[in-house]
Parts: C-alpha cells; sequence; structure tokens
C-alpha cells in the first residue's frame, strides 16, 4: 500500500489551534521544513540530498544573535574594530574567515594567556 503524503499548512495543523497564533518556534521550523536546499554529500560518489535550511525569519533572528554576541564583547573581531569589512564584499561567507589574520591573532591570544586562564 503506498501513502501519499501531503503537505499541511499551520491552519490545519492541530485541528486550527495555531491558526493565527503560531508560536514563533513553530513558524522557524516550519518556515525551515519549506526551505529545502541541495547539499552534495561525497560519502558514495556525488550523492545529493535536499535538506531543511532557516529561511528569512529564523536566518535572521540567529544571525542578529550573534551580531549581538559579537558586538557585546569587548574582545570580539567586530568590537576590536567596528569598521571592518570583508575584503570579499557581498560574497562573503563565515569559511572565508578562516586562516585570516584575525584568526591567527586570536589564537596567539589565547597561546599567550591574553583571554583567560585555566590556572
Amino acid at each position: 500500500m503506498t501513502r501519499i503524503r501531503t503537505r499541511r499548512t499551520i491552519d490545519q495543523i492541530a485541528g486550527g489551534a495555531f491558526s493565527l497564533k503560531c508560536p514563533l518556534w513553530t513558524y522557524i521550523l516550519a518556515e525551515a521544513a519549506r526551505t529545502r536546499t541541495p547539499v552534495k554529500i561525497p560519502v558514495n560518489g556525488d550523492q545529493t540530498i535536499s535538506t531543511p535550511k532557516l529561511g528569512p525569519v529564523g536566518g535572521r533572528i540567529v544571525a542578529e544573535v550573534f551580531l549581538g554576541l559579537m558586538f557585546g564583547d569587548p574582545h570580539s573581531m567586530l568590537s576590536s574594530n567596528p569598521n571592518w569589512t570583508p575584503n570579499a564584499g557581498a560574497n562573503y561567507k563565515l569559511r572565508d574567515s578562516l586562516g585570516s589574520p584575525w584568526d591567527r591573532r586570536v589564537a596567539s591570544s589565547v597561546t599567550s594567556g591574553a583571554a583567560g586562564s585555566c590556572e
């Protein structure tokens, strides 16, 4: 027997209990379920899977939390140099900062004990 799965809207879930009063976390999960992206998995050749990703609302919340943490930390890259801009411009990805002078500065401050000590 083949079961056909149809997507339900937020109004159809829980007998309409969330209609016009959807909790934010439920909305973010529903948004991510509808925002899928293909990802290549190099395990067995070039297998591609479709995986959920944060949508516009969830992505904005996560980005603002990270920025708030970085600006609130007096030792973060953005607090120490608030006018910093990435060399890659609009195409900048977080992974582009790996191996940057900033990473080397952080690594040296941790090894020198400037960022705190466990002693």
